[in-house]
């Protein structure tokens, strides 16, 4: 989500490479980083408190990690993980790598170790914290351990693309020297200047106000035509996918599913395939949105329909396909349901 959250994330980590390159110890990029972020945001004081669980306690990375997940481990926001063990939420990912740098204390490999170790996004943490003390310590610092399997690969092409690693950093590298010109810096053969400019601090947004996860129904069927529900409370999210059934039966797919927790895995599987599914959002017996669910895998959407924010109450929901294709079928897995109450009754079910 490119708002939020999400958005300080980005920013976080942009701030994190910037200030490697002048700052000299994880602690002091750390610093810097969250000066970026509004104070009154819950992704600063998430971050904020990795800062000052270290400096009371900087041995073990294990009771910081208990702490996070005691008091930041709760998604709302991303309905592959409401209610369960997957959380790949911005500011809890960013803590993580916060972790890594403090506990890691500068060293390559245990801070690449710890960030892996924390779990949840546990690709892109250890390869940020990877790639900020590469900033910071320079290409050839980096542990061979890390580095030689990468000389390997740099020249193969990503599968369905002419790019490789070795284009990649050279692309960035040439986009890196003109945005320092361009904002006052100096590029002369080997020799780069990197101007240092104070950041501003950026405007404060927060999503999921006054949205809380109620109730999370488990579904398991296809939207063939129409598709109903009815709920109480003030938002709902719903997991699926369309899936292609030309080699595949619809069985197939839900015996997979249940087992393996949703079928985003067959949202992967058609690389060339232009079909769009369009299905109407009906609310409330009005017409909200027209949802698009594309085959093609890089297109792929896993959240056929949502809606936040509406008014506290009962709500009914009604999706209709309206270009139904043959070998196209689209998947149902669970339904969340949100409140703008805090607290409810922990027996709570959808009726």
């Amino acid at each position: 989500m490119n708002s939020g959250d999400g958005f300080y994330g980005g920013a976080f980590v942009a701030a994190l490479y910037s200030s490697a390159f002048y700052e000299k110890s994880p602690e002091a990029i750390l610093k810097t980083a969250i000066s970026v972020i509004p104070e009154e945001s819950t992704f600063h004081q998430c971050i904020q408190d990795v800062i000052n669980f270290h400096s009371l306690h900087p041995d073990n990375w294990k009771d910081c990690w208990y702490f996070l997940q005691e008091k930041w481990n709760c998604d709302v926001g991303c309905p592959k993980g409401v209610f369960l063990n997957f959380n790949i939420d911005a500011k809890l990912n960013s803590a993580f790598v916060a972790l890594a740098m403090l506990y890691g204390k500068g060293d390559f490999t245990n801070s690449v170790d710890i960030a892996t170790r924390c779990g949840q996004d546990s690709d892109c943490n250890p390869s940020t914290v990877g790639g900020v003390l590469g900033v910071m310590y320079g290409y050839d610092k980096i542990p061979s351990f890390w580095l030689n399997p990468l000389k390997e690969v740099e020249d193969f092409t990503f599968e369905g693309t002419n790019m490789s690693l070795a284009k990649a950093y050279q692309m960035s590298f040439d986009q890196a020297k003109q945005l320092i010109v361009k904002t006052g810096g100096k590029v002369s053969g080997e020799e780069i200047e990197i101007p240092i400019k104070k950041a501003n601090v950026l405007p404060l947004e927060q999503n999921f106000e006054n949205t809380y996860p109620l109730y999370r129904e488990r579904k398991d069927c296809f939207l063939t035509d129409t598709f109903e529900f009815d709920f109480n409370g003030n938002g709902f999210v719903i997991w699926g996918n369309i899936c292609c059934t030309r080699s595949i039966t619809p069985d197939y797919i839900n015996r997979v599913s249940t087992r393996h927790i949703g079928s985003e895995v067959f949202g992967l599987a058609e690389p060339n395939d232009p079909y769009v599914a369009k299905v109407e959002i009906w609310i409330d017996g009005e017409l909200d949105h027209v949802a698009a669910l594309p085959m093609r895998n890089t297109d792929r959407k896993v959240e056929p329909a949502w809606k936040y924010l509406m008014k506290e109450g009962r709500h009914h929901v009604k999706m209709k396909w309206l270009n139904r294709k043959k070998d196209y079928i689209i998947r149902i897995n669970d339904i969340m349901y949100y409140s703008e109450k805090k607290e409810h009754d922990r027996f709570y079910f959808n009726k």
